[in-house]
């Protein structure tokens, strides 16, 4: 079963920011299941089955305060930089500037983080440092 998310930053409820449709595997039998164990960042499950969702939002007090969620951002970025680099993708500044302007516009504005009020701008700001974060990893393994 899938648990819909009700996510918390600094205390208090965020309510877009991307965090809107927010769900996680939380109820699965482990006999019908796998992980994918490719991906570093957020692995996911592979189900063969029909899949249904709790009506209540789990609350999710994902981290304390501002500098945790920086210090997650960059560990996520750090780790999804170097699965790219092992699937051979390659360092481009374009690239990296593009994708984190459209992650904090797509996170702030298409998102709707903007009604969030300054925790949203917050907290879309530090989603897009994840994205910074990747591409500065996936250079600097490169140049090693």
């Amino acid at each position: 079963y899938y648990f819909y998310r009700k996510f918390f930053f600094e205390g208090k409820p965020i309510n877009y920011s991307g965090t809107q449709n927010d769900k996680n595997f939380r109820l699965f039998r482990k006999s019908k299941t796998r992980y994918i164990t490719e991906k570093k960042v957020h692995e996911t499950l592979d189900i063969k089955e029909n899949i249904g969702s709790l009506k209540n939002k789990l609350l999710h007090y994902s981290v304390a305060d501002k500098e945790s969620y920086r210090k997650k951002m960059i560990h996520y970025g750090e780790l999804k930089g170097k699965e790219l680099f092992e699937k051979g993708k390659k360092y481009s500044f374009l690239t990296q500037m593009a994708k984190t302007a459209f992650k904090f516009f797509k996170s702030y504005i298409l998102k709707l983080g903007i009604l969030d009020g300054k925790d949203g701008f917050e907290l879309c700001k530090l989603q897009t440092l994840s994205v910074y974060e990747t591409y500065e990893s996936l250079k600097r393994e490169e140049r090693k």
